[in-house]
């Protein structure tokens, strides 16, 4: 009972808030306005209930197939909750909107200036509130895709599954794939929306070069615990405790330890590192500087939405995702902290990346210590630099030259 007590004040408080709704709605409900349900009613709910039902599954089916991983069904009926609370949510809003459109014209006579106030207050205004908040709210809560391969089915390597603890109290699922033959190993970090299936390449990889290999699920990703993302503030936690499985369980010395972060998994490494996590060093490929800039490039590409636009939806946007997570994430940008890290840090990015630019692994390199290497690919875009020829003799050069043993 403590215990689910204490997982229950460790949410976020948008997952307090998107769990709680729901029961609080049926409560308002059942004990203040009993007189409002009736079959049709029941029948509208039950309803919308089996729409979000079949919409939740194919975006799942969907998410799947593009991903090559596969469907959870726990995390459907979660989603399909989560799905519901939204709908509250939007429901609540919009009775917010009529019941202030109400009040403004009131006292306005001309009826069609009462229906124009109207309009203005209750679609206008409500589009502009609707879609940053649909926005925000699910980049940060993202259906979670379970595995289709692992390591040994894919490329016959041995492995283990491991069940990771974060200092905030969250289960994360991982793979160890030992090196026999090496006293190193390396943390990888996946990217956002994916999970630990989709980076084995990178797991091959780094066993070729004679590491042992851990790759995990982030919170709010594949089969680990979670259903928010919070773009690396609090999956430093993640990065952390797998540093810790390392060194504690496994017995890696720190100083053999190495930490290789893809995109948002570059961004929850730059977070751990900068608190504390004692990587003997580090590798980004294609991780974001700053998450203002981020969005910036975000609404950039919004196409069908007027310029003078795009910036009222950023501005909201972000703060809804601010309200939703309970801090200013631009203060926890990479950028911001960067400076704190002095072990040898090799950043990779594409210059023909567009969803995040190469500029900003510049401005990552520019800030802070000179103890940095910055590897730029002339044809990558966002994470197929991996790709390029040079890659692994990249990779391999700055794990030589920073190898404390040929000091």
């Amino acid at each position: 009972m403590l215990g689910s007590i204490k997982n229950l004040l460790n949410l976020y408080p948008s997952e307090l808030f998107y769990l709680f709704l729901p029961i609080i709605s049926a409560a308002y409900l059942f004990f203040f306005r009993r007189n409002m349900i009736d079959k049709v009613l029941v029948k509208n709910i039950l309803i919308k209930i089996g729409t979000y039902f079949v919409l939740v599954v194919f975006i799942n089916i969907y998410l799947s197939y593009i991903m090559q991983g596969r469907v959870i069904f726990k995390e459907v009926i979660a989603y399909l909750y989560f799905f519901s609370s939204v709908s509250i949510m939007l429901f609540l809003m919009r009775s917010s909107f009529k019941k202030i459109a109400n009040g403004m014209s009131k006292k306005i006579i001309d009826l069609k200036i009462k229906k124009l106030v109207y309009f203005i207050t209750v679609t206008v205004l409500w589009t502009c509130m609707l879609f940053p908040y649909m926005l925000a709210t699910f980049s940060i809560h993202r259906p979670k895709i379970g595995d289709k391969y692992d390591p040994q089915t894919l490329y016959m390597l041995e492995q283990e599954k491991v069940s990771l603890r974060t200092q905030d109290g969250l289960v994360l699922k991982g793979w160890f794939i030992p090196n026999k033959n090496s006293n190193k190993a390396v943390v990888i970090g996946h990217g956002l929306g994916a999970n630990k299936s989709n980076f084995l390449s990178l797991v091959e990889l780094w066993h070729s070069l004679n590491y042992n290999v851990l790759i995990f699920d982030f919170r709010g990703h594949g089969e680990s615990g979670g259903h928010t993302i919070s773009f690396g503030y609090k999956e430093k936690y993640d990065i952390r405790a797998a540093f810790d499985y390392l060194n504690k369980e496994k017995k890696f010395l720190a100083e053999n330890i190495v930490g290789y972060g893809v995109s948002f998994g570059g961004a929850a490494l730059i977070q751990a590192v900068s608190d504390g996590a004692c990587f003997d060093k580090i590798i980004t490929d294609s991780s974001f500087a700053s998450i203002d800039i981020m969005a910036d490039k975000f609404v950039e590409r919004m196409v069908f939405v007027p310029v003078f636009l795009r910036e009222r939806i950023k501005v909201l946007g972000l703060a809804f995702v601010n309200l939703e997570l309970g801090f200013n994430v631009d203060n926890s940008s990479p950028l911001r902290i960067s400076d704190k890290i002095k072990i040898p840090w090799l950043i990779i990015h594409g210059k023909k990346d567009v969803l995040i630019p190469s500029q900003e692994a510049l401005s990552l390199y520019g800030n802070g210590s000179a103890n940095k290497q910055l590897y730029l690919v002339d044809s990558g875009e966002h994470y197929t630099t991996i790709d390029d020829a040079q890659y692994i003799y990249k990779i391999r050069e700055f794990l030589n030259n920073n190898d404390k043993k040929d000091l």
